[in-house]
């Protein structure tokens, strides 16, 4: 089976290894974004030829060889029809959400914003509407109160491979179904920014809690403002006792001890791990 890969970053990284080694695939080119060297290198390694840029500006002078199957994982580009529409069998993608619930960029740092208890991994066709596209695998995922942005994407990187190695041989042994998704129901998320990290702390606690543990390292993180200086916030834990925090002014940090809190809008946060900017 020629299989034409389209990957990018850490999780396509995964998802090009995993390729090489299903037995009755050959890669026969990568399309891959210029800063992924890791996937760059390897295709090198293994002799697969790497189109690196944007599909939609480069693809009219890109040579690509035929192809049975297209997959896409963590892909940084929108696919055009020009190319996924030259796959002979399929053209599939993955993506990191429970469509079509969370449709669009960054849906492992939205769920956990929006305070939700699963999500998944769906792998879906390429169809011109992105992530619209009848799904033919799907399963979920718990997300924890100890959850972050960076340990939900690890938990879906150990999946990859075998969600991976499930959906082809499905498709092998003629078990693929594809199940049309009620487009009624989809909701979209887009991609965040570091500057958008900012805390509003008129927020409740639970809200400032899934905030920053979304955003947490390996992300940007979220920040907030006092006295004109910008502070990162890692970690920090609900407070619910009203004697920690009663009659203090909301979103001004105050010590109690040795320990550093915020009121809310709802309850109070303790400020478990935080540092000041250019410091």
């Amino acid at each position: 089976m020629r299989v034409l890969a389209c990957c990018s970053g850490w999780l396509g990284l995964i998802g090009f290894k995993t390729l090489a080694k299903i037995k009755g695939i050959r890669i026969v080119a990568v399309l891959v974004d210029s800063r992924s060297g890791e996937i760059i290198k390897l295709a090198g390694q293994l002799g697969i030829p790497a189109f690196k840029g944007n599909p939609r500006i480069n693809a009219a002078s890109w040579k690509l060889p035929a192809f049975d199957v297209l997959m896409s994982v963590n892909y940084l580009f929108v696919l055009p029809p020009v190319i996924f529409k030259k796959a002979r069998k399929l053209a599939l993608n993955i993506h990191d959400s429970l469509l079509p619930k969370y449709m669009g960029r960054t849906p492992v740092t939205w769920v956990i914003i929006n305070d939700e208890v699963e999500t998944g991994i769906t792998v879906h066709e390429i169809v011109e509407a992105c992530d619209c596209g009848p799904v033919v695998y799907q399963e979920k995922m718990l997300i924890e109160n100890t959850d972050t942005g960076g340990t939900l994407i690890k938990k879906m990187s150990r999946r990859y491979p075998v969600v991976l190695r499930k959906v082809f041989l499905m498709f092998v042994q003629g078990d693929l179904k594809r199940t049309a998704q009620d487009l009624n129901k989809r909701t979209y998320c887009c991609q965040r920014t570091p500057q958008e990290g900012l805390i509003d702390w008129r927020w409740s606690s639970r809200k400032v809690f899934n905030w920053v543990r979304a955003q947490t390292r390996p992300y940007p993180g979220a920040f907030f403002l006092n006295n004109g200086r910008k502070y990162f916030l890692w970690r920090v834990t609900e407070i619910f006792d009203e004697k920690i925090y009663k009659n203090k002014t909301v979103g001004i940090p105050f010590l109690r001890g040795d320990l550093t809190y915020v009121r809310c809008g709802q309850c109070a946060v303790r400020l478990d791990d935080f540092e000041p900017v250019g410091f």
